[in-house]
Formats: C-alpha cells, sequence, structure tokens
C-alpha cells in the first residue's frame, strides 16, 4: 500500500506536468510562476527526504545527469525515412504521377503543411510515460539523446490523459526539435557577447543544442518540438489519433491521417502543387523557420505512406 509520502509525490509530479503543459504547450497557464515554483520545491524537498521516490519521470529530473563522453547508439523500433526533395512544380506533379501509379488510382488526395526546420527525433512512451529518445541518424539507428530531450519542457514527461483514459503500452513518436527564431536571435547575441562564434541558422543552433555532452547547456536553450507523426505498437486503428497534442503534451502539426476527411472534399487537394502554392507564405511566420513544404498523401484504408516530396 502507498505511503502517505508516496503518494503526495505521485500528486506533485502530475501537477507539475499539468501546468507544464498548460504553459508549454497551450500558452494558457493556469497558475503563475511563483506557484509552479512553489509546487516544484515542495516535490524536491519530498524526494531529497526520501531518495526512493525519486522517479526517473519526475519533473525534478529534466537536468541535472553527469555529462556524457558520447551518446549511446540505438536501433528505432521501425524504420525513420528520409523526404524526397522537388524545387519545380514539374517535379512535384512527376512525384504524384509516381503515386497513382504505386496506388493503382488517380484519385489521391493530399495534406500539405509547413516543414519545420529542425532536428527529426524519435519519442518512445511506455504505458505513458516517456523512456527514450533519439535522433533519426542513419534511419535505422540514432543517438540516444533522452537526457537531453528531458530538459525540452514541450515535451511531456507522461502523457497527459483524461481521466480513466489508459496509456498505450508503447507508443512511437515523431517530430522536429527546433529553436524558436526569438531564441534563435539571443542564443547568438549571448555568443557574440562572450567572444564565441555564432551560430548559421536556426537548425544548426537547435542541432548543436541537443547534442550538447552536458544536459545543463542544453537546459539553457529555448527549445521547442512539434509532432507529426505517431504510431502505436502494435499497429491499432486509431494509432495516429493517440499522438495528437492533448495525450501527448506537445504541440503537434495537423498531420495526414487528421487531415485526410477535409482533403477529401477539397478539389485542391488532388494535386499537391496546389496546396503548396496556398501555403507557401507560411514559410516565414509564426515564429518558426520554415525550410520547406512537406506534401503526404491522406491515408485511407490499406495504403501506406508514399513519403513527403
Amino acid at each position: 500500500m502507498a505511503s502517505s509520502n508516496e503518494k503526495r509525490a505521485a500528486k506533485l509530479r502530475e501537477l507539475l506536468d499539468y501546468h507544464l503543459y498548460r504553459y508549454h504547450v497551450l500558452d494558457d497557464p493556469e497558475i503563475s510562476d511563483a506557484e509552479y515554483d512553489r509546487i516544484y520545491d515542495e516535490l524536491v524537498a519530498l524526494e531529497d527526504a526520501h531518495p526512493e521516490l525519486v522517479t526517473p519521470d519526475s519533473p525534478t529530473q529534466r537536468v541535472g545527469a553527469p555529462p556524457s563522453e558520447k551518446f549511446q547508439k540505438v536501433e528505432h523500433l521501425t524504420a525513420m525515412g528520409s523526404l524526397e526533395k522537388v524545387t519545380t512544380d514539374e517535379g512535384l506533379e512527376k512525384w504524384h504521377q509516381d503515386v497513382c501509379k504505386r496506388l493503382g488510382t488517380t484519385g489521391v488526395a493530399y495534406v500539405t503543411e509547413p516543414k519545420i526546420d529542425g532536428l527529426s527525433i524519435n519519442l518512445i512512451y511506455e504505458n505513458g510515460a516517456f523512456v527514450r529518445g533519439a535522433t533519426r541518424g542513419d534511419g535505422i539507428r540514432g543517438e540516444d539523446v533522452s537526457v537531453n530531450l528531458k530538459t525540452i519542457r514541450a515535451i511531456s514527461m507522461r502523457m497527459q490523459l483524461a481521466d480513466g483514459e489508459s496509456p498505450p503500452p508503447l507508443l512511437e513518436v515523431r517530430g522536429e526539435v527546433y529553436l524558436p527564431l526569438s531564441g534563435f536571435k539571443e542564443l547568438n547575441e549571448r555568443l557574440i557577447a562572450e567572444g564565441k562564434k555564432p551560430t548559421p541558422n536556426p537548425r544548426n543552433a537547435a542541432a548543436g543544442s541537443l547534442r550538447q555532452k552536458d544536459s545543463s547547456i542544453t537546459a539553457r536553450r529555448p527549445l521547442s518540438i512539434w509532432i507529426h507523426q505517431g504510431r502505436l505498437l502494435p499497429p491499432a486503428a486509431a494509432a495516429r489519433r493517440a499522438a495528437r497534442a492533448s495525450p501527448l503534451g506537445a504541440r503537434v502539426q495537423v498531420g495526414a491521417d487528421d487531415g485526410a476527411d477535409e482533403a477529401e472534399q477539397d478539389p485542391d487537394s488532388r494535386r499537391p502543387h496546389r496546396g503548396a502554392q496556398s501555403l507557401g507564405a507560411a514559410r516565414a511566420g509564426g515564429g518558426r523557420r520554415c525550410d520547406g513544404l512537406a506534401c503526404d498523401v491522406a491515408q485511407r484504408r490499406g495504403h501506406q505512406s508514399q513519403g513527403h516530396p
């Protein structure tokens, strides 16, 4: 039977995760910074007095791991594909024709969205708890950067679930870790003031920040994440719906499955270059750097993703 201290620690962790989600994901905090700090300090004091109560997903464990000499290579549960790049309408039309040929139909609908200029990341949740995060690497194996990912407050250590909802046994989630333009500007100003070389672009800054051997350095960088894909393992009918913003506690881009119904009703979705033209202005908006537009087949039953141009 759980002790009163154990129950209190669990409650404090739940409160902190919830309020981090409200602040960093929804941009709609319910409590003041001072009140958050009070709850956090209570948990720290409780864990200091009772070390056996510390859990890997505790908010107090986001920073503090010893510096690493190297990152361990880990194998992804499923391969991480790469994007096929095209730069002309002709190239995009050729890709469309290839997709139609592979699917055996011309009735293909697409979802087009801004492509965040960040670092591809694969996250693993077991029974609702974050257990591992890795870089894309070669698509089969990447570097385990879990310790540094824990410092990103937009990544929840536990899935945010509705009362009575059970977490999936195993969930694989993919997204882009990025540095907001405001954070990129501040970082370069600080580097220049310290007599150091500034970073050339937000993506390099994000990648360098995430691969720091000392997680406390990563924690000082205002990194964030956008989720664009998720799947339950083994596969289930509601796979991607399980990876939306509310349960994961992270910002989510509209993905192929989410836009499938709308795409079928939108005649422009039948040609990928039309969606690309309509979203062209998004490349420089939203406080994030976009380095292109991603186009994917609006998946239907029996169809696997055909990739992004």
